[in-house]
């Protein structure tokens, strides 16, 4: 699983923001973003991104 770091970046920006991860995965469907497994964007999906990009000092 291979993440652009703007894209890291950008969820983890909206959801200090205050968009729920929900938000944030409907809004990455919509706009047509890939997800790491090229299916539909999933709110466990964009959980783990951002936990992964927290607790491992990414951002």
């Amino acid at each position: 699983m291979s993440l652009d770091a703007a894209l890291v970046d950008r969820i983890v920006r909206e959801h200090r923001a205050g968009l729920t991860f929900t938000a944030i995965s409907a809004r990455l469907h919509r706009e047509g973003v890939a997800s790491p497994n090229g299916r539909p964007w999933h709110t466990k999906t964009v959980r783990r991104i951002y936990n992964a990009a927290t607790r491992g000092g990414l951002a």
